[in-house]
């Protein structure tokens, strides 16, 4: 309300700090950070923090253009204290030995301690089954198995001198529920309980005998005493913010916390512990995105005090969780900053009762309109560019007295058909659900992939979503030249204007068409189901893992000095594997 009546003590402002702004992609809130920096006065400094944007340039450019000032983008790409990130894999104080280092502290992928994690839990797994026979796969633990993990786990912490550490759970349930199973253990001198008790007296003085009585009080008493704690929004604020002074103090060793304490709390801690990468968002479960994963995981390494921070991802199912997975929400790129404005009841009432600027300002100068502008001048410049070879044609047509443009229309008018058609099959595969059942690892199929109309693929994944849409994972040969190929400017906007469907004139390999295995790379990428030309009934074996494994290690090598790893010869026998079928292909093509 300050800011639409312009209150007389916006004249006394000068900065606004506008922490975690990554906050601005949230839904919900997200509309009133953007709201708020556009409505505050020019003449006021900011100053934006954020360890999670990868396009601060653009965002920067926003704010520029809006206030009309210089804005300065500071950024650093290296931490103060490097991180290493582990994967544990243990269930015991027998198994605590079992921490396999990912990522070291120089950001080099270590596959090899990879493949060690996932042979240390087949090998317990089938020790297991051997003794009590083969029962179904349980990736959840009973309280028994949970309660020995974690004292397991603690252990291993203060062995190591890895504490105080900072056990990320994703539900305020389950946190309340593994304090109540290490409430046995005591991990404070007398001299940390002494402090603790003392202050917990200063802390509570202001409440009265009744409400020090309360439960909850009682319990995170006594639990702070013995070095554990929990932090969720379930906690009374008073005991929450006594819970992070205590931590602050060192007096805390083990904090059960949900994601919040990642938000905007300067509390690092010596290590970070993920009780999962998955978490339910309100609508369904999913993995973390790597700026969720950089923005708890970067709570591990205390300034001055620690060489390397420490990140444990607990692997308490029956198997290890991807790497594909691991590997995006580790080393992945940080999300973007997208605009949440939408016009609502109460901004436009507030507008119309106090604003003086009127409400077409508050669109044209939201983030959301600053990239509908850019792109607009993209589609400008890709439109001139179209024209332009509009033109040319022309002249072509006009010098070509063989031409007949009315076939070249019949032809273009029966391309379209086909591919109008072909488009619809496509969309009513991807709604089928035996599609989802035929398209497993090894699956054989063809596709259209951006200038090429029939292209053989083998399929690696189609259980993940990429920005929203269902995509599969491919595998596919193409030549050199072809490599990181894109549509044009001007064929992207006939997408747009043609609902996605892009006439290509339709190709036949000869079957004396020659390859060149020399000037030809394999190429893994994301396809949607309106790619798929067919599903054939071939399959070839073909294990996920093996395959990442050859992949990362053939385009990293130079990067992670990683020997061979892992089954490389999966990579090779899928790639020659597509290149007999691409032959056939081509065969029957030309036949």
């Amino acid at each position: 309300s300050m800011l639409y009546n312009r209150s007389d003590s916006l004249k006394c402002l000068e900065w606004v700090i506008f922490d975690e702004v990554h906050y601005i992609n949230d839904p919900e809130r997200g509309i009133v950070w953007e709201e708020v920096i556009i409505m505050l006065p020019d003449y006021v400094n900011l100053i934006m923090l954020s360890a999670t944007v990868s396009n601060s340039t653009e965002f920067a450019e926003w704010v520029g253009r809006m206030k009309k000032r210089h804005v300065y983008v500071i950024s650093t790409f290296k931490r103060p204290v490097p991180l290493e990130h582990y994967l544990f894999t243990g269930n015991s104080t027998g198994t605590n030995k079992e921490l396999f280092l990912l990522i070291d502290s120089e950001q080099k992928l270590l596959l090899k301690n990879y493949e060690l994690a996932v042979n240390a839990k087949n090998s317990r797994l089938k020790d297991h089954q051997q003794q009590y026979g083969s029962k179904q796969r349980r990736d959840y633990l009973n309280p028994n198995q949970s309660k020995t993990l974690w004292t397991a786990i603690i252990y291993m912490l203060r062995d190591r001198q890895l504490l105080p550490a900072v056990c990320f759970v994703f539900s305020r349930k389950r946190c309340d529920e593994y304090l109540s199973l290490v409430e046995k253990l005591d991990l404070n001198p007398a001299e940390d309980k002494h402090k603790i008790v003392k202050f917990f007296r200063q802390a509570l003085s202001r409440l009265s005998d009744s409400d020090r009585q309360l439960p909850q009080v009682t319990s995170v008493l006594e639990m702070a005493k013995r070095g554990i704690a929990i932090h969720h929004s379930g906690v009374l604020p008073i005991l929450r913010e006594a819970v992070e002074l205590l931590f602050q103090s060192g007096c805390i060793k083990i904090l059960f916390a949900t994601e919040t304490f990642a938000m905007g709390i300067n509390m690092p801690a010596r290590t970070v512990i993920f009780d999962a990468i998955q978490k339910h968002d309100g609508r369904s479960f999913r993995e973390l995105t790597p700026s969720e994963y950089i923005q708890m995981a970067g709570r591990a390494g205390r300034r001055g005090l620690d060489k390397t921070g420490t990140v444990i991802i607990l692997c308490k199912g029956s198997e290890v969780q991807p790497i594909a997975s691991l590997r995006t929400m580790m080393m992945g790129k940080a999300s973007q900053l997208q605009s949440q404005f939408r016009l609502t009841y109460a901004m436009i009432l507030n507008f119309l009762r106090v604003s003086e600027c009127p409400l077409t300002y508050m669109v044209r100068s939201s983030y959301g309109e600053f990239h509908e502008q850019k792109a607009n001048l993209r589609d400008l410049i890709a439109l001139k560019k179209l024209q332009t070879n509009i033109e040319q044609i022309k002249v072509l047509l006009d010098k070509c007295k063989n031409c007949n443009n009315e076939k070249l229309n019949q032809y273009y008018e029966q391309t379209e058909k086909y591919w109008s058609l072909i488009y619809n099959i496509q969309q009513l595969l991807q709604e089928n659900v035996k599609t989802q059942n035929l398209l497993k690892c090894g699956k054989i199929i063809r596709i259209r992939y951006l200038y090429e109309t029939d292209l053989p693929a083998i399929v690696l994944d189609s259980s993940h979503e990429h920005s929203k849409k269902q995509t599969i994972s491919v595998l596919l040969i193409r030549r050199k030249s072809q490599l990181n190929e894109s549509l044009t400017d001007a064929d992207t906007i006939l997408l747009k204007e043609s609902n996605g469907i892009l006439v290509l004139p339709l190709q036949t390999w000869k079957q004396d068409d020659p390859y060149d295995i020399q000037n030809e790379d394999y190429e893994i990428k994301n396809i949607s189901y309106t790619d798929i030309l067919d599903i054939t009934q071939n399959s070839i074996k073909l294990n996920l893992n093996d395959v990442l494994f050859g992949h990362l290690n053939n385009r990293n090598k130079e990067d992670y000095l990683v020997p061979n790893i892992g089954n490389d010869t999966s990579l090779k026998q899928a790639i020659e594997q597509l290149r007999i079928i691409r032959n056939e292909f081509s065969g029957k093509s030309g036949n």
